[in-house]
């Protein structure tokens, strides 16, 4: 989740503890200094981005050839763009997942996919996701 600028993993189940307050949170990503003002040029340069998390859970089931897995998918609002993805699993269990992968839906939405074995132990996926919608700022669909 993000707070204070920063991104942050519960590292066990909690409500309402705020992040980097006690032992429940992990910092993924902290905040970074403000840089220097810009020129103000043509507005191009880097798009926003946001992070989409799946609902932490045992995931779908799915069949691939024949042997039954559990999968979750991060997708991406429609039209943005996956810049990179992963999972989140219990330290202390030992899952091995299938594959971590980007996905492109029959839609052309895009999104992280992310299948591990057969398992009743919870876990989650996420996208970093480029919003597109900055198009005429130096950016392309």
């Amino acid at each position: 989740m993000s707070h204070g600028g920063s991104a942050w993993i519960a590292t066990s189940d909690n409500i309402n503890q705020e992040p980097g307050v006690g032992a429940d949170w992990d910092l993924l990503a902290s905040r970074g200094e403000t840089g220097p003002a810009g020129s103000g040029g043509s507005g191009g340069g880097f798009p926003d981005t946001y992070l989409v998390v799946t609902e932490t859970s045992q995931g779908s089931t799915v069949q691939i050839d024949g042997t039954t897995y559990r999968e979750h998918i991060a997708l991406c609002d429609a039209g943005d763009k996956v810049l990179s993805g992963g999972f989140w699993k219990n330290p202390r269990r030992n899952l091995v997942y299938q594959f971590s992968e980007p996905l492109m839906d029959v839609n052309g939405q895009q999104g992280w996919h992310v299948v591990f074995g057969n398992t009743s132990d919870v876990w989650y996926a996420m996208a970093l996701c480029a919003d597109t919608t900055l198009v005429g700022r130096g950016l392309s669909r």
